[in-house]
């Protein structure tokens, strides 16, 4: 039994000395992110820019990761504030490698204000590559439903946490409720009990 043991102990190591180095991040391979506000600093409104504070940045860099993304605010961009964004997260040893964009349903919905919008998109594009930065994402579909999402904690497991939803309202006029695709118990804490037609 003993020398079962101890075999059992002496494979691991026998193969780890098989295993390739690591790989190390270059100029072209993926780069692992997080968002700005994973660092610890205080989560920000969707779609607003900031920097985090030093000690966010340094927990960030702690996890030996260089990237971090962030909503890239109201359209349109303007190159000189991205630029001062992008600065100040290298200052704190950080990239810039994506900004999400918004704020042009009435392009997506098809409604009046549209051609404004993407207008107005296409500068924040423009301004993006001026300044340099590598990546701008976007969701371009209507009906996300994605109003009604919140936070859980579950205090008996030392503050668990997940995201929820609950049976929420389209973002149009309609009053039609969707089924809450997780089958959670609670209610939106945004827009309250579903319909009865739900």
């Amino acid at each position: 039994m003993q020398t079962a043991g101890i075999a059992a102990f002496a494979s691991p190591a026998s193969a780890a000395g098989d295993m390739p180095a690591p790989r190390l991040e270059g100029k072209d391979t993926p780069k692992i992110a997080l968002s700005v506000a994973d660092g610890g600093g205080g989560a920000t409104q969707p779609g607003t820019p900031s920097n985090p504070p030093a000690d966010s940045a340094r927990r960030i860099k702690q996890l030996g990761v260089d990237w971090v993304l962030s909503g890239g605010g109201p359209i349109p961009w303007d190159e000189t504030r991205l630029k001062d964004q992008m600065e100040g997260l290298k200052a704190s040893g950080l990239n810039l490698g994506n900004l999400m964009i918004g704020g042009f349903n009435n392009a997506i919905y098809g409604r009046p204000g549209r051609d404004e919008e993407i207008e107005k998109v296409i500068a924040s594009i423009q301004a993006a590559g001026k300044a340099g930065l590598p990546v701008i994402e976007y969701n371009w579909y209507a009906h996300r439903a994605m109003e009604g999402y919140f936070e859980e904690t579950d205090d008996v497991r030392t503050g668990v946490g997940w995201t929820a939803s609950a049976p929420r309202k389209l973002p149009s006029s309609s009053a039609t409720c969707l089924p809450c695709p997780m089958r959670a118990p609670t209610r939106c804490k945004k827009c309250g009990p579903p319909s009865p037609t739900s």
